[in-house]
């Protein structure tokens, strides 16, 4: 065989073959970490090469390529984030409670 080989559409069988849209597509991502890897791409390039962008440095396959531009979108996360107080809140009591 010579040339590309085109597959006819996601695998439906354990034995099948898939392609590597499907592999990317269906690989683990993280709700809560960035991944960067020296083979990793940026947000732009992610982008055009089609990776949703819900899972875009959010697993290996789509790992970024510094952590600079890793920081970026965790700290845009941060700061797009709505504020909890957390499961550690506690009264504060001052002048012990006098008033």
């Amino acid at each position: 065989m010579t040339g590309f080989l085109t597959l006819s559409g996601d695998p439906s069988s354990d034995l099948h073959a898939a392609t590597k849209q499907y592999v990317d597509n269906n690989s683990f991502s993280s709700t809560t970490n960035y991944y960067v890897s020296k083979t990793g791409r940026t947000y732009s390039e992610m982008v055009s090469d089609g990776v949703p962008t819900s899972k875009i440095g959010r697993g290996l396959a789509y790992a970024f390529s510094t952590i600079g531009e890793a920081c970026y979108y965790a700290e845009e996360v941060v700061f797009n984030s709505s504020v909890e107080l957390g499961p550690y809140a506690q009264p504060i009591t001052v002048n012990d409670a006098a008033s």
